[in-house]
């Protein structure tokens, strides 16, 4: 804000002045300590392995340099801390992406000012193990629930959420950016945090944290929108008794903050606050009058856009990104089990007894996250949070299905089937280890560090 305000006025940017604010603002809210609502002790120990696992397989990867395409076009000039208008100095630099909300982007400067070019990007490793984190204490609280109501859970001590939630981390698109300065999984764990608030409690009345972090996954990256959307609309749903005007009026003010900055600085250099998107209405003079999309990837038309979802699990070669995904099995196992559970709660409701293993609040920002996707982009890397959320109702579903039966041979086989989706998780690391990531890089003898 104090930068955005320098700008405007035409006057020195990052001061002494704003840097000393910014540190006491910023040791508030360390001091506050409100995000990450999922707070469990158990598993310490495989928590911690899979962390450093997590973290060296990072450093290794983050020892060749990122030389990624869309790094080199647009991220390492959107690192910048000072605001510049790229039309008016630099004739454009950073073609119209520079033009995205760069909180994102933003975030990596501090790590790379630190500790240079290459281990710039452990920010994405760090932000991996925060959402594997976060991801195994959600499905310890499921599986507790499950425990509760049947008594067969000790049997399958091997069962453990804290290897489990590594399944849901090996998505494609995931594994090709953790080495990178791709902001694509910087607004994950905000994310899950929003969601985890609709599924874990009945009603929550912390309206303007909810509506701040909204906010800040769409300043991270635009595209967030398609999740922010969703769980919005649930939130005000659940809780639509106890809230008040007065808390409508709070917490837009208060969701529109961490993307406004980003918002006036496109305005005062573009005319158009989302430039170029939406440029029919906004008619930017430095882009052509229609709302700009990428012909390249997405669907073709209406028909394709309600079946995308379909098309991204079971035809990932079909217009979803330059490098797509090889080894979708689990998801597609997942799409099946989920249009199963959808099936089977519909017919619980037309019988009146609904019980659910996950909470619904789940498959329906699901559904609605991968709608929007579809209408929007459609392309893969845009919807990494929907690969985990659909691999998290695998899990749970196929323990689920250990629980309520008593053939000690199902119980078994699939224990052991959920352990063969490892196998989907070796061969995306493998990929990535191999060069079939955004950079290319093969960390073998052969390549040159």
């Amino acid at each position: 804000c104090s930068d955005l305000v320098c700008f405007l006025f035409n006057i020195p940017q990052q001061t002494i002045f704003s840097r000393i604010l910014i540190v006491t603002i910023y040791g508030g809210v360390i001091r506050s300590n409100r995000l990450y609502s999922i707070k469990k002790d158990k598993y310490k120990l495989t928590k911690l392995i899979v962390s450093i696992i997590i973290l060296v397989l990072g450093m290794i990867k983050s020892l060749y340099p990122d030389y990624a395409s869309d790094t080199g076009n647009y991220h390492l000039i959107a690192q910048r801390s000072d605001f510049v208008n790229w039309f008016e100095n630099g004739f454009g630099a950073g073609t119209f992406q520079i033009w995205g909300f760069r909180l994102g982007d933003r975030l990596f400067n501090l790590f790379s000012s630190i500790l240079g070019y290459r281990y710039g990007t452990l920010l994405n490793i760090f932000i991996v193990i925060i959402i594997y984190l976060q991801i195994t204490d959600f499905l310890d609280i499921i599986f507790d629930r499950l425990m509760s109501n049947y008594r067969t859970w000790r049997i399958f001590k091997i069962i453990n959420p804290a290897i489990l939630a590594v399944i849901t981390l090996t998505v494609h698109d995931l594994i090709m950016v953790i080495a990178t300065y791709y902001a694509d999984l910087l607004a994950i764990p905000i994310l899950l945090e929003m969601l985890y608030k609709i599924c874990l409690k009945e009603k929550n009345e912390d309206h303007q944290y909810f509506a701040f972090l909204g906010g800040l996954a769409f300043a991270l990256k635009m595209t967030n929108v398609v999740y922010i959307i969703p769980l919005l609309i649930i939130y005000i749903i659940k809780n639509l008794k106890i809230i008040k005007i007065i808390d409508y009026l709070k917490c837009f003010i208060i969701g529109i903050v961490p993307f406004s900055i980003y918002a006036i600085y496109n305005v005062v250099c573009t005319g158009n606050p989302i430039f170029p998107y939406f440029n029919l209405l906004f008619k930017s003079k430095y882009f052509s009058f229609y709302n700009f999309k990428d012909p390249r990837w997405g669907p073709t038309d209406i028909k394709e856009t309600f079946i995308w979802i379909f098309k991204h699990v079971f035809y990932p070669e079909y217009r979803q990104s330059e490098i797509y995904d090889l080894h979708v099995t689990n998801l597609q196992i997942a799409f099946i089990v989920f249009v199963l559970g959808i099936l089977i709660y519909i017919e619980c409701v037309l019988r009146k007894r609904v019980k659910t293993v996950l909470p619904i609040e789940l498959y329906i920002v699901f559904l609605l996250s991968a709608l929007f996707w579809s209408a929007s982009t459609g392309y893969s890397r845009y919807f990494i949070l929907g690969d985990i959320m659909l691999l998290i109702i695998l899990i749970v579903s196929v323990i689920y299905l250990i629980q309520i039966t008593n053939i000690y041979v199902i119980k078994y086989g699939l224990a052991v089937l959920i352990y063969l989706m490892f196998w989907v998780s070796y061969e995306q690391i493998g990929d990535s280890i191999r060069g079939r990531e955004w950079s290319w890089r093969s960390v073998t003898k052969e390549q040159t560090i």
